[in-house]
């Protein structure tokens, strides 16, 4: 996760350097973040019915939620869309902060 924001920071300031375009920055944006969600989306068709089949009915998710993840991530997604948006307004959870120092602090390479 903490891999992943970087990312995102490193990329957003590459883009600003060599182009600057927010509307191509839009577009792309919209373009990769729909591909992911559609993926996400993809796998839990996927998964369901096996951890159904494997575990039991609690595991089943319904059709209503594949429709629900696009709604619960609009926010975000629209948010991204703007043309003030920036990764450094994004605040890293304590959570993801304090894993990521426990298995920093665990590594025993790098390489």
């Amino acid at each position: 996760m903490t891999e992943e924001i970087e990312h995102r920071t490193v990329a957003f300031d590459i883009y600003e350097a060599l182009y600057g375009d927010y509307f191509f920055r839009a577009k792309m944006c919209w373009i990769a973040q729909s591909h992911i969600l559609n993926f996400i989306t993809d796998i839990m068709k996927i998964m369901s019915p096996v951890d159904t089949a494997r575990y039991d009915e609690t595991y089943r998710i319904p059709s209503i939620a594949y429709p629900a993840i696009w709604l619960r991530m609009a926010p975000a997604i629209l948010k991204t869309l703007t043309p003030w948006y920036t990764p450094y307004d994004y605040k890293v959870p304590d959570t993801i902060h304090t894993i990521s120092v426990k298995l920093s602090s665990e590594a025993t390479s790098v390489s």
